[in-house]
């Protein structure tokens, strides 16, 4: 898919395929891949297409600008600018909460009640400010990428609440 995609980039846009040596799980290519990456914005989106890219990266996009500029006009937070980046540390999860309902009858009830279960542990022991953590799509400055995804310890399953908790210790 990855290959594909790559053959349709525009000529001067940068696309790069990361080959692991070993199965390092989800949340280790990723951060790999985020921790290869150059750019001054980042995007994680899931391969899965469950987040529509068109609509959703506007979105995105609309809130990190939010984002960067109150950061900014943030005095405590202008010591949180990375060194050689010019955008502060920002990180802007997107969400499919609000689909729930719509999705909740194309699910086994077993999955429906597990979802639930999952989120009532997330909200409880990690963070209640984000309904949907497992939603893979997700944008990061430069220098949120350097600090959040250093400090990722999950390799596998689940590594997207790990990124929210680390989020909200550090104050992204």
């Amino acid at each position: 898919v990855a290959k594909k995609y790559g053959e349709s980039v525009k000529s001067g846009d940068i696309f790069k395929i990361i080959s692991m040596n070993r199965n390092c799980g989800k949340g280790g290519a990723v951060r790999t891949g985020m921790l290869k990456s150059t750019g001054q914005l980042c995007l994680m989106i899931d391969s899965d297409g469950a987040t529509d890219i068109s609509d959703g990266l506007i979105k995105l996009l609309k809130e990190m600008k939010v984002l960067t500029n109150e950061t900014r006009h943030n005095q405590e937070n202008a010591s949180m600018v990375g060194e050689g980046t010019s955008l502060p540390r920002c990180a802007v999860f997107g969400s499919r909460s609000h689909l729930e309902k719509e999705s909740c009858a194309s699910r086994s009830q077993i999955r429906t009640f597990l979802m639930h279960s999952f989120h009532f542990f997330v909200k409880t022991l990690c963070s209640h400010q984000i309904k949907d953590t497992q939603c893979g799509f997700k944008l990061f400055t430069r220098s949120a990428v350097v600090l959040l995804f250093t400090n990722l310890h999950l390799r596998r399953w689940a590594f997207d609440t790990e990124l929210v908790v680390i989020a909200e210790k550090l104050n992204i």
